[in-house]
């Protein structure tokens, strides 16, 4: 799996860059925080959704914005994509060959682990190689081992702070907790035979106080029907004696009312004689009234009867204008009717023309185009393009041989520039000082002759590259150009046969539209005439002959009223409007007066009842009271003996109450104790459980310690790392034979550590601080590389971050060494450095540059100006 680029967007330094990673070594170049670890940062983000140096999530957005966003492409057989966003981490997305394979931060990340197999901390031990720390590997080499093999985790389960220790401990307190539990068992037993004996006692005395209770209750009804009977006696007797009371007051007062009324029947007769003779003024009233009625009757006739007339008068106006209009609205149906019927063709026509003027705008359109556009011969342009690849194909055949011819001269060099004791260090012949420096300028003028040659043929790569580029665009232009020319051209030949075929209907519905418009004249003209008529076409000859009818019925009504008013008069002769009034105000008072009489005579007559009603009853109520026979004496003995009864039902009731209190809660306290029995003997129960779970606990410890499951995972890792190892370091030229990765025994107590050794040709043993700095470059690569590969199908890419960091010269050109020879190992080498040496041995160049607070990106391939 290699990096192919990365898009950054408000993220740490970085508003807008996208990155693309087109080489086997690609250089990231740029000064100190011009952000080039920024974008190393992002790839980590992007896998893992984590900060590779420590920091919290919202201090990845850039300064000034609320979000950021990380977009990483991987190539891996297919295309994968990995999103993040921040802060919402709900539109994290991952998507594998193009279609959306996980959402969501905790799924992307569950994704992301399942495709590279390997974690945040061991690609940051392993694949990311920290600024001048590529040999802090040999430092941390027991902690990155442990992670891999997952030891930490097993050291954490087994020591005395871990879980199953833990769980162990927990064990052993419950185990000891069972002990208390069966002591508490036995105490309690003990408690609840006590309270059972005293529950008995209670229960007895209960029995004795309910008896007593009994006979009481029975004395005490007793006692309370005397007391009832006594009792209802004496409401009866107080009722009597209220009621007695009260009639001799009514009856006072009843007398005083009748000797107010006396002279009652007197006056109703006098009343009575001048009703009657007034009584002969209501007929004049009533024929007074009548005439008022007759005469606003005949004033609403005459009103109806004019506006009758004025109606009948604005009917005839309407019917003549009617008949004047008839001639034009008859007119303006028929030409109405002729315009439906072609009012289709003119739609039809008015849309042709429309379509004609914007066929006629298109052609004229295409016309300008195609005038500034002329077919172009492409064949040309596909032969010189596959000249060009040719002579790239060559120069770069040529390019590897002049680089490994380039890296043989050096290789010769480094062995005669170390050679002691006067021998060939590849054939072993032996070798004089003039012998050894004849060699050494050969082989220093071959590298010098190589390298001019090197830099010719990476130059003319460069240009040939841009010129197959520009060919291509030329090309793509062309074609684009052509295919444009070809479409256009067909587009205005179709049009044409449209506007000839548009043209030629148009001609066929010119008649149509002529007729047309001059119905719409027409119709405009007579349209005032039309809408009048429609106006009057409600009114005709019957409205009018009703209206007739009507005026004739007015005035046979106005002539009634008229001799109906004239005969009220004639009775009315001699009689005064003034005086009737006058003596039909004196007879309503009389009335009046009679009305009062009459209620007097009929109150009188109701008080005479009521007085012979109440010495009836007051003879009655005075017999009753001595039929009851009723002693205050005989009611308050009574009463004195039902409430010493119930005093003493009272106060065995209270005993009672108390003692079934005190029953109820030894019962409760029975039940409780019998439930902490039953309780108690469930966790006494548990004890061979727990204890057989110590058993497999201790066992378990013991199985997951340095002498069991980490002592295996141990031997199967070490092997599979060790052999990586030394199939990488094979591959980087180095002068010793095999390295051995150990790992001293632990015992309890102590912890586990690795250690490296490297071999010679003769087997003797070399710790790694003994090595020269080139080897030990070397190993600590190979190394982080055998342990990635360990746990990975295939390595796809390591990323050095300043690797040149506090490196001598000769260290610098050793390290440029080792990561041309990585290449053999893993395909794509990412390297961030502000050392411009570096640049020798990158094919892609990608340089980081701080413009104010922000970041710029820009790409290019050695050679290429």
């Amino acid at each position: 799996m290699r990096i192919d680029r990365i898009d950054l967007k408000n993220f740490l330094s970085h508003s807008e860059s996208s990155i693309n990673f087109k080489g086997r070594i690609n250089v990231l170049i740029g000064h100190n925080g011009a952000g080039k670890s920024s974008i190393i940062d992002g790839i980590v983000f992007a896998l893992f959704r984590e900060s590779s140096r420590g920091n919290a999530n919202k201090n990845l957005v850039k300064m000034g914005n609320r979000s950021a966003s990380v977009r990483l492409t991987l190539a891996n057989g297919n295309q994968i994509i990995i999103e993040r966003h921040l802060p919402d981490s709900g539109n994290d997305l991952l998507i594998a060959g193009s279609m959306p394979k996980a959402r969501g931060a905790e799924k992307v990340t569950e994704e992301v682990q399942k495709i590279i197999n390997i974690d945040k901390e061991v690609l940051l031990s392993t694949l990311i190689v920290r600024q001048g720390e590529i040999e802090s590997i040999f430092e941390d080499l027991t902690d990155v081992l442990k992670k891999v093999m997952k030891i930490e985790n097993l050291e954490k389960l087994t020591e005395a702070s871990g879980p199953i220790y833990s769980k162990m401990k927990e064990i052993q307190s419950k185990l000891e907790q069972i002990q208390t539990f069966e002591k508490e068992y036995t105490d309690t037993r003990m408690k609840l035979i006590d309270l059972k004996r005293e529950k008995s006692k209670i229960e007895e005395e209960l029995e004795e106080l309910r008896k007593s209770e009994e006979t009481l209750n029975g004395q005490l009804q007793e006692a309370q029907r005397l007391l009832d009977e006594i009792q209802r006696k004496r409401d009866e007797y107080l009722g009597l004696a209220r009621e007695k009371d009260r009639l001799i007051r009514e009856k006072k007062v009843t007398e005083d009312r009748l000797s107010q009324l006396a002279g009652a029947e007197e006056e109703k007769k006098m009343i009575e004689e001048k009703v009657r003779e007034l009584e002969k003024y209501e007929e004049a009233k009533v024929l007074l009234d009548q005439l008022r009625e007759v005469e606003k009757d005949i004033d609403r006739i005459r009103q109806s009867l004019e506006k009758a007339m004025n109606e009948r008068d604005t009917i005839k106006d309407k019917l003549g204008r009617k008949a004047e209009l008839y001639p034009d609205y008859s007119r303006y149906v028929t030409n109405k009717e002729k315009l439906e019927s072609i009012e289709e063709k003119e739609r039809e026509y008015n849309g042709l023309q429309t379509t004609y003027r914007n066929i006629q705008v298109e052609i004229s359109r295409i016309d300008k185009t195609l005038s500034s556009l002329k077919v172009i011969n492409t064949s040309e342009l596909e032969d010189e393009i596959r000249k060009v690849e040719d002579e790239i194909s060559e120069l770069s055949s040529k390019k590897g041989k002049l680089m490994a011819q380039v890296d043989e001269a050096k290789k010769v060099l480094s062995g005669l520039e170390q050679v002691k004791g006067g021998q060939c260090p590849v054939c072993k012949r032996p070798l004089d000082e003039s012998h050894k420096l004849n060699l050494i300028q050969e082989a220093k003028s071959v590298i010098q002759a190589s390298k001019e040659e090197l830099e010719n043929v990476s130059r003319r790569l460069s240009e040939l590259a841009k010129k197959k580029e520009d060919l291509k665009t030329w090309l793509s232009s062309a074609n684009q150009n052509n295919t444009k020319y070809n479409t256009l051209a067909e587009k205005k030949a179709e049009l044409e046969k449209q506007l000839a075929d548009a043209q030629s209907r148009l001609e066929e519905l010119k008649k149509a539209h002529e007729e047309y418009v001059k119905l719409k004249d027409a119709l405009s003209k007579l349209e005032p005439a039309y809408k009048e008529y429609l106006s009057l076409s409600k009114v005709n000859e019957e409205d009018l002959k009703e209206k007739e009818e009507e005026i004739l019925k007015l005035n046979r009504q106005l002539e009634e009223k008229q001799a109906k008013r004239n005969e009220i008069k004639n009775k009315l002769t001699g009689m005064d409007l003034k005086s009737i009034e006058e003596k039909l105000r004196e007879l309503e008072e009389l009335r009046r007066r009679l009305n009062d009489v009459l209620r007097k005579l009929g109150e009188r007559s109701s008080l005479e009842m009521r007085l012979n009603q109440m010495q009836k009853d007051l003879g009655e109520i005075e017999k009753r009271i001595g039929e009851l026979n009723f002693s205050e004496d005989e009611y308050q003995g009574a009463k004195k003996k039902v409430e010493e009864l119930r005093n003493k039902l009272l106060d065995i009731s209270k005993k009672i109450a108390e003692d079934e209190g005190s029953l109820n809660q030894i019962r409760k306290d029975i039940e409780e104790k019998e439930k902490r029995l039953k309780d108690l003997e469930a966790l006494i129960s548990q004890k061979p459980n727990l204890e057989k779970a110590l058993k497999k606990l201790t066992k378990l410890r013991e199985d997951l310690g340095e002498k069991g499951l980490q002592n295996y995972i141990i031997s199967a890792v070490k092997s599979k790392i060790e052999n990586n190892l030394n199939e990488i370091t094979s591959m980087f030229n180095l002068a010793f034979t095999r390295v051995s990765l150990e790992f001293s025994a632990s015992t309890r107590g102590q912890k586990i550590k690795a250690s490296l050794s490297a071999y010679d040709n003769y087997g003797r043993e070399y710790a790694v601080d003994m090595l020269s700095g080139g080897e030990r470059i070397s190993i600590a690569l190979a190394l982080r590389l055998a342990i990635a590969k360990s746990l990975m199908d295939s390595l796809g890419f390591i990323i050095l971050d300043e690797p040149t960091v506090h490196l001598d010269e000769e260290r610098r050109k050793e390290l440029m060494n080792v990561i041309r020879s990585a290449l053999d190992v893993v395909p794509q080498i990412i390297v961030v450095t502000h050392d411009d040496e570096i640049l020798e041995i990158g094919d892609y160049i990608i340089r980081v540059e701080k413009r104010g607070s922000e970041s710029k990106v820009t790409e290019e391939v050695p050679g290429n100006d």
